[in-house]
C-alpha cells in the first residue's frame, strides 16, 4: 500500500508557534493597558514579529497523513484527561483555575474587586478563551453559559498548543515511521523521573492513584502529565518557548522577546529559560570574540527585537507581576542536604548520564545538567514552587535529547538505549498514577466532586491576613493555597496600576 505524505513547512510551523504565543500577550496589552501603553505595546510586538518572520527560511519535512491523525488523537485525549474544559476529573488546583476563568469572563479587565484588590496571576493562556466567553456573555447575559463556552474554547486553545508541541518534537526528532512517532508521543505524555524508586526509599505507601512526586524536603520535578493535570497554564507555553530556543539556540536577536513571553506566561519557568539564554549568550560571545566577529556580536545582542522587548514590553509585564503581594515580599533560601543530590540523580541524573556520550560537548546538554543540579537547591517564597516550575524547560530539553537518543540507530549506543528505555518505563509509573486517579475519580463512586467549580470567584478572598483554605473535605489530594498568591492587595499603589493599567 502506498504511503501518503504531506509536506510541512518548518518556517510556517515556527511562525504559527510564535503567533500562538503572541495572541495572549497582544490581548493582555489590548485589554489591560491604557491607550498610550497599549498602542506602544502592540506596535512593538508587530515590529518584532515582522523582523522575526522576515528572516525565516523555507525548508520542509515530510510526515505521513496518518501520522497527523495520530498526533491529533493522542493530543486530544491527553488534554481531555487533564481536566481542561471541565470534561474529566480536575485536581485540587483547579479550584483556583476555574475561579480565575470565571473572573476573567465576568469582570472588566484588568480584574478589580470591590474590596480594592485586583487579580494578578499568570493566566495568559486563559485570555483567548476568556475573551470568547465575554463575547457570549455580552450576547446571552448568562454567566454559566459564558463560562461553559469559555471552557470549551480553553480546551481547543490548549489542544492546539499541544498539537504544536507534538509537531515541533516530530520535526526535531524526524521519525522514519509511524511507530517511531508513536514512541515520541508516548514519551511526551509519560516522561518523568523515577519517583516510584524515591517513594520506596522513603518508605511511602503507594497505592493506585497516589500522587508520588513529593519528596523530602518538599522537592518535586513534575512529570509532563502532572504538569498538564495541575498547571497547564504554565507548562504548554513554556514547552513551546523551550522548543523555539532549542531549535535556534544562537538566535540571540530574539532572546529578549522569548524572555518577555516566558515571563508573561509563567515567572518561575522564565528563570529556567533565562539560564539557557544567558548561558548561550555567554558561549556565543566568547566564541565570536575569539574569532574577532565584533559586528556579529553587536548585531545579535542589540537587535531591534531585543531593544523593543527590553524598553517597551518588559516594563509592562514586570510591573504587572511585581504588583502581586507575594512577589513583592520575595525571599530565597538554599537547601543543603545529601538527599537533594540523590533526588537529582534519580529524577533526571540517570537520564543525563546515559546520554552523556552523545551530548557531552553540546552546550545545551551542559546547561541542562547545570540547571537541574542547581534548581533543587533553591527555594523561594517559602514554598517548593521554584523547584517544580523553574525546572520545566530543562526537564523538557532532557526529554528531547532522550527521544533523539532513543531514535539514534548507532550500534554503539544499543545497550545504553535499552537501559534508558527501562528507566523511562520505571518513570512512567508517575504519570500513570495521575491518569489512574483521574479515571477512578471520574467513573467510580468516589465522594469527591470531579469538577472543581465551587469557589466561582476570588471576590473578597484576596485580603490581609491572607487566607489559605482551598481544598474541600472531599478532595482526594488536599493542597491548600494562599489566596494572596493571586492578587494585589493595594493595586493603586503599584507602578503597573498607577501608570500603565486601564482605569
Amino acid at each position: 500500500m502506498k504511503r501518503e505524505f504531506c509536506k510541512l513547512n518548518i518556517s510556517g510551523l515556527n511562525k504559527i508557534t510564535i503567533i500562538y504565543l503572541c495572541v495572549p500577550l497582544i490581548l493582555f496589552l489590548s485589554f489591560y493597558l491604557n491607550s498610550v501603553a497599549m498602542i506602544s505595546g502592540v506596535l512593538a510586538v508587530s515590529v518584532i514579529l515582522y523582523l522575526i518572520f522576515k528572516s525565516s527560511g523555507n525548508t520542509h519535512f515530510k510526515l505521513e497523513k496518518k501520522s497527523l491523525l495520530l498526533i491529533f488523537f493522542i493530543s486530544a485525549l491527553w488534554v481531555f484527561l487533564s481536566g481542561i474544559g471541565g470534561y474529566f476529573y480536575q485536581n485540587t488546583d483547579w479550584h483556583m483555575r476555574n475561579a480565575i476563568l470565571h473572573d476573567l469572563i465576568n469582570y472588566s479587565l484588568p480584574v478589580r474587586y470591590d474590596n480594592g484588590t485586583a487579580l494578578v496571576y499568570y493566566s495568559g493562556i486563559m485570555l483567548p478563551s476568556a475573551i470568547i466567553g465575554k463575547l457570549f456573555y455580552f450576547v446571552t447575559k448568562n454567566t454559566e453559559y459564558a463560562f461553559s463556552v469559555g471552557n470549551f474554547a480553553n480546551y481547543l486553545y490548549c489542544l492546539f498548543g499541544i498539537i504544536l508541541v507534538a509537531l515541533n518534537l516530530t520535526e526535531i526528532a524526524k521519525p522514519k515511521n509511524i511507530w517511531k512517532l508513536l514512541l515520541i508521543l508516548c514519551v511526551m505524555c509519560l516522561f518523568s523521573g523515577m519517583d516510584i524508586i524515591l517513594s520506596f526509599l522513603m518508605g511511602n505507601q503507594v497505592t493506585l492513584g497516589t500522587h508520588i512526586e513529593w519528596h523530602y524536603p518538599g522537592l518535586q520535578f513534575s512529570s509532563n502529565t502532572t504538569l498538564m493535570f495541575w498547571v497547564y497554564n504554565q507548562c504548554i507555553t513554556t514547552w513551546l518557548i523551550t522548543l523555539l530556543i532549542y531549535k535556534k539556540p544562537f538566535a540571540l536577536q530574539n532572546f529578549a522577546f522569548w524572555g518577555v513571553l516566558s515571563l508573561f506566561f509563567a515567572p518561575f519557568p522564565f528563570i529556567g529559560h533565562a539560564i539557557y539564554m544567558s548561558g548561550l549568550c555567554v558561549y556565543f560571545v566568547f566564541k565570536n570574540l575569539k574569532n574577532r566577529h565584533y559586528n556579529l556580536i553587536f548585531k545579535k545582542i542589540f537587535s531591534v527585537q531585543n531593544i523593543l522587548s527590553m524598553l517597551i514590553l518588559l516594563p509592562f509585564v514586570y510591573t504587572y507581576y511585581s504588583s502581586n503581594v507575594i512577589t513583592s515580599s520575595a525571599g530565597t533560601k538554599i537547601l543543603i542536604s545529601p538527599f537533594v543530590i540523590l533526588f537529582f540523580l534519580i529524577e533526571c541524573g540517570i537520564f543525563l548520564l546515559l546520554i552523556y556520550k552523545k551530548y557531552r560537548r553540546n552546550i545545551i546538554y551542559i546547561l541542562t545538567f547545570i540547571s537541574l543540579y542547581i534548581i533543587p537547591h533553591i527555594a523561594m517564597y517559602d514554598s517548593t514552587d521554584f523547584c517544580m516550575r523553574a525546572s520545566i524547560p530543562a526537564l523538557f530539553i532532557t526529554m528531547i535529547m532522550v527521544i533523539k537518543f532513543l531514535l539514534d540507530e548507532n550500534v554503539k549506543y544499543k545497550i545504553l538505549r535499552i537501559v534508558l528505555l527501562i528507566s523511562l518505563l520505571i518513570g512512567a509509573v508517575t504519570p500513570l498514577q495521575e491518569i489512574s486517579r483521574s479515571i477512578m475519580a471520574t467513573f467510580l463512586p468516589i465522594k469527591e466532586d470531579y469538577i472543581k467549580d465551587q469557589i466561582k470567584t476570588l471576590e473578597g478572598k484576596i485580603e490581609f491576613p491572607c487566607k489559605y483554605v482551598v481544598a474541600t473535605e472531599n478532595d482526594i489530594i488536599k493542597t491548600d493555597t494562599n489566596y494572596c498568591n493571586y492578587g494585589a492587595l493595594n493595586p493603586d499603589d503599584t507602578v503597573f496600576f498607577k501608570y500603565f493599567a486601564k482605569k
